[in-house]
C-alpha cells in the first residue's frame, strides 16, 4: 500500500511539473499570452464551480494548455485574436495548426489522454458540433465560453454589453 501511495505521489508532481515547465516557458516566451491564459483558467474555474463540474482538476489543466501552440504563432496574430479584429484566412490557418500544436504537446503527457481530447474541441462552437454530429465534452464548452468572454471583454469593459452579445448573437455557439 504505501509503495503505491508513494507511486501515485511521484506521478503526481511529475505531472504537475510537467505543466509547469511547459507553463513557465511560455510566459517567458509570450508573456502576455501567459496573462491571458491565468485569465482563461480564472474564468473557466469560476464557470465549472457555478455549474458544479465535479473535475476542477481538469478544468484547470485543461485552460492552462489549450493554448500552448501559441507559441508558433507571430504576436500581431495573437494581438488580432485578442482585439477582435479581423482575421486574415492565413491567420485562421495558423490559429487552427496552433491548437493541433496544442493536442500533440499534450498528448506526450502520460495520464492526459483526456486533456488533448479536450483541447482539440475548446474552439469548437455547439452549433458546428451538431453539425458534425460531435458530442463536446463539458470542459472544451466551458474553454469555448470563457474565452469567447475574454475575447470581448478585450473590446469592451462593460460587462452587460459582453453578456448581451454572448447571449444573443453568439448564442448559437453555445448551449
Amino acid at each position: 500500500y504505501r509503495l503505491r501511495t508513494l507511486e501515485k505521489d511521484m506521478m503526481e508532481k511529475t505531472l504537475q511539473g510537467s505543466i509547469k515547465t511547459l507553463t513557465d516557458m511560455l510566459a517567458i516566451v509570450k508573456p502576455e499570452l501567459f496573462g491571458q491564459i491565468n485569465r482563461l483558467k480564472r474564468i473557466s474555474n469560476s464557470i465549472a464551480k457555478e455549474l458544479k463540474y465535479p473535475d476542477l482538476w481538469e478544468v484547470n489543466i485543461s485552460a492552462q494548455l489549450c493554448n500552448l501552440g501559441f507559441v508558433s504563432v507571430p504576436d500581431e496574430v495573437i494581438e488580432r485574436l485578442y482585439k477582435g479584429a479581423q482575421l486574415s484566412l492565413q491567420d485562421k490557418k495558423m490559429l487552427e495548426e496552433s491548437n493541433e500544436i496544442s493536442v500533440k504537446l499534450v498528448e506526450n503527457i502520460p495520464r492526459l489522454e483526456s486533456i488533448s481530447g479536450i483541447i482539440k474541441q475548446c474552439r469548437t462552437s455547439y452549433q458546428s458540433a451538431q453539425a458534425e454530429k460531435v458530442s463536446l465534452h463539458p470542459i472544451a464548452r466551458i474553454l469555448k465560453v470563457a474565452s469567447d468572454y475574454i475575447e470581448l471583454s478585450n473590446l469592451t469593459e462593460d460587462n452587460n454589453e459582453i453578456i448581451k452579445e454572448m447571449s444573443t448573437i453568439r448564442l448559437s455557439l453555445y448551449d
